[in-house]
C-alpha cells in the first residue's frame, strides 16, 4: 500500500521496484468515503509529482529516497 506524502511513496515505489523488478505499476486512489476534492488532489500529485520523479528515479537507476528532493519543484505529466 502506498500511503503517504508525495515524497514518501516517491520513495516507496522505486524501492519495490529494486525487489520485485514490475514493468506495471497500478493505483486505485478511491478506497472508503474518501471526498472528491480529496481524491482528485491525489491524482493530480501522483501525475504531477510522483509519476515523473519515479520515471526520472528508474531511468537513472536510482532507489529509494534518490529522486525525491527533485519532486517537489516538478509540474510535468507525462502521457503514454
Amino acid at each position: 500500500m502506498f500511503v503517504g506524502s508525495p515524497n514518501e511513496v516517491i520513495d516507496k515505489i522505486p524501492y519495490e521496484h529494486e525487489l520485485f523488478g514490475h514493468q506495471r505499476f497500478l493505483v486505485q486512489f478511491s478506497v472508503g468515503p474518501m471526498q472528491y476534492n480529496v481524491l482528485m488532489r491525489s491524482i493530480e500529485l501522483f501525475g504531477t509529482m510522483v509519476a515523473p520523479a519515479v520515471r526520472k528515479a528508474l531511468e537513472a537507476g536510482g532507489t529509494n529516497g534518490d529522486h525525491a528532493d527533485n519532486a517537489a519543484t516538478s509540474t510535468t505529466t507525462e502521457t503514454s
